[in-house]
Protein backbone atom coordinates (compact mmCIF):
# COMPACT_ATOMS: atom_id res chain seq x y z
CA UNK A 1 0.00 0.00 0.00
CA UNK A 2 2.72 2.51 0.99
CA UNK A 3 5.75 0.73 -0.36
CA UNK A 4 8.38 -1.35 1.35
CA UNK A 5 10.30 1.64 2.72
CA UNK A 6 7.26 2.76 4.76
CA UNK A 7 6.76 -0.67 6.34
CA UNK A 8 9.41 -0.01 8.98
CA UNK A 9 7.55 3.14 10.05
CA UNK A 10 4.17 1.45 10.53
CA UNK A 11 2.88 0.35 13.91
CA UNK A 12 1.10 -2.99 14.21
CA UNK A 13 -2.39 -2.79 15.65
CA UNK A 14 -4.10 -5.81 17.21
CA UNK A 15 -6.97 -6.01 19.67
CA UNK A 16 -10.68 -6.29 20.24
CA UNK A 17 -13.32 -3.98 21.64
CA UNK A 18 -17.06 -3.39 21.33
CA UNK A 19 -17.53 -6.80 19.67
CA UNK A 20 -14.95 -6.06 16.97
CA UNK A 21 -11.56 -7.69 16.40
CA UNK A 22 -9.00 -5.42 14.74
CA UNK A 23 -5.70 -6.20 13.07
CA UNK A 24 -3.51 -4.12 10.78
CA UNK A 25 -0.97 -1.35 10.52
CA UNK A 26 -1.06 2.41 11.11
CA UNK A 27 1.40 5.08 10.04
CA UNK A 28 1.82 8.39 11.87
CA UNK A 29 4.50 11.08 12.06
CA UNK A 30 6.40 11.31 8.76
CA UNK A 31 4.20 8.60 7.25
CA UNK A 32 1.00 10.65 7.67
CA UNK A 33 -0.50 12.17 4.51
CA UNK A 34 -2.37 15.34 3.61
CA UNK A 35 -5.55 13.40 2.70
CA UNK A 36 -7.43 10.30 3.86
CA UNK A 37 -6.76 8.52 0.56
CA UNK A 38 -4.32 6.11 2.21
CA UNK A 39 -6.79 4.87 4.82
CA UNK A 40 -8.03 1.37 4.06
CA UNK A 41 -10.66 -0.39 6.16
CA UNK A 42 -11.59 -4.02 5.48
CA UNK A 43 -14.70 -5.19 7.34
CA UNK A 44 -15.43 -8.93 7.34
CA UNK A 45 -13.35 -9.27 4.16
CA UNK A 46 -14.90 -6.33 2.29
CA UNK A 47 -13.45 -2.86 1.62
CA UNK A 48 -15.68 -0.26 3.30
CA UNK A 49 -15.88 3.45 3.98
CA UNK A 50 -17.22 4.91 7.19
CA UNK A 51 -16.73 8.35 8.73
CA UNK A 52 -16.79 6.90 12.24
CA UNK A 53 -13.88 4.58 11.42
CA UNK A 54 -11.86 7.54 10.12
CA UNK A 55 -12.75 9.54 13.23
CA UNK A 56 -11.69 6.65 15.46
CA UNK A 57 -8.37 6.51 13.61
CA UNK A 58 -7.92 10.28 14.04
CA UNK A 59 -8.76 10.07 17.74
CA UNK A 60 -6.43 7.16 18.41
CA UNK A 61 -3.55 8.91 16.61
CA UNK A 62 -4.37 12.48 17.64
CA UNK A 63 -1.13 13.25 19.47
CA UNK A 64 1.05 11.61 16.83
CA UNK A 65 -0.05 13.41 13.66
CA UNK A 66 0.58 17.05 12.77
CA UNK A 67 -2.38 19.36 12.15
CA UNK A 68 -3.48 19.08 8.52
CA UNK A 69 -2.17 15.51 8.18
CA UNK A 70 -4.00 12.19 8.47
CA UNK A 71 -2.70 8.82 9.63
CA UNK A 72 -2.44 6.09 7.04
CA UNK A 73 -3.75 2.63 7.75
CA UNK A 74 -4.63 -0.80 6.54
CA UNK A 75 -7.01 -2.15 9.18
CA UNK A 76 -8.97 -5.39 9.06
CA UNK A 77 -12.06 -5.48 11.26
CA UNK A 78 -14.10 -8.58 12.05
CA UNK A 79 -17.45 -8.34 13.77
CA UNK A 80 -20.82 -10.10 13.77
CA UNK A 81 -22.75 -9.49 10.55
CA UNK A 82 -25.87 -8.44 12.46
CA UNK A 83 -23.93 -5.51 14.01
CA UNK A 84 -23.37 -3.96 10.56
CA UNK A 85 -25.83 -2.44 8.09
CA UNK A 86 -24.39 -2.79 4.59
CA UNK A 87 -27.49 -1.45 2.85
CA UNK A 88 -26.44 2.19 3.17
CA UNK A 89 -24.84 2.48 -0.28
CA UNK A 90 -25.80 0.72 -3.56
CA UNK A 91 -22.25 -0.63 -3.98
CA UNK A 92 -22.14 -1.70 -0.30
CA UNK A 93 -19.09 0.58 0.20
CA UNK A 94 -20.52 2.63 3.03
CA UNK A 95 -21.69 0.85 6.16
CA UNK A 96 -23.41 1.78 9.39
CA UNK A 97 -22.82 0.15 12.77
CA UNK A 98 -25.34 -0.60 15.52
CA UNK A 99 -23.29 1.14 18.20
CA UNK A 100 -20.99 3.52 16.33
CA UNK A 101 -19.95 5.47 19.42
CA UNK A 102 -18.81 2.36 21.35
CA UNK A 103 -16.98 1.06 18.28
CA UNK A 104 -15.24 4.41 17.74
CA UNK A 105 -14.11 4.58 21.37
CA UNK A 106 -12.95 0.95 21.28
CA UNK A 107 -10.88 1.38 18.12
CA UNK A 108 -9.32 4.61 19.40
CA UNK A 109 -8.37 2.80 22.62
CA UNK A 110 -6.80 -0.10 20.73
CA UNK A 111 -4.78 2.34 18.64
CA UNK A 112 -3.53 4.24 21.69
CA UNK A 113 -2.57 0.95 23.37
CA UNK A 114 -0.67 -0.15 20.23
CA UNK A 115 1.41 3.02 20.31
CA UNK A 116 2.21 2.48 23.99
CA UNK A 117 3.76 -0.90 23.14
CA UNK A 118 6.19 0.71 20.69
CA UNK A 119 6.37 4.37 21.79
CA UNK A 120 9.59 5.26 19.97
CA UNK A 121 8.49 3.71 16.72
CA UNK A 122 5.22 5.59 16.87
CA UNK A 123 6.77 8.96 17.66
CA UNK A 124 7.35 11.44 14.87
CA UNK A 125 11.01 11.90 14.00
CA UNK A 126 12.63 15.10 15.21
CA UNK A 127 15.38 16.94 13.35
CA UNK A 128 18.85 16.51 14.81
CA UNK A 129 20.52 19.61 16.22
CA UNK A 130 23.37 21.07 14.17
CA UNK A 131 26.90 20.02 15.12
Amino acid sequence: MLGTSAMDALTEVRGSAAGCAIYGFVGVGDTARSSRAMQTFILNGRYVKNAFLSQALDEGCRERVMIGKYPVCALHLTMPFEAVDVNVHPNKLEVRFQDERALMEGIAGILRASFEVEPMRAAPSLPLPPD
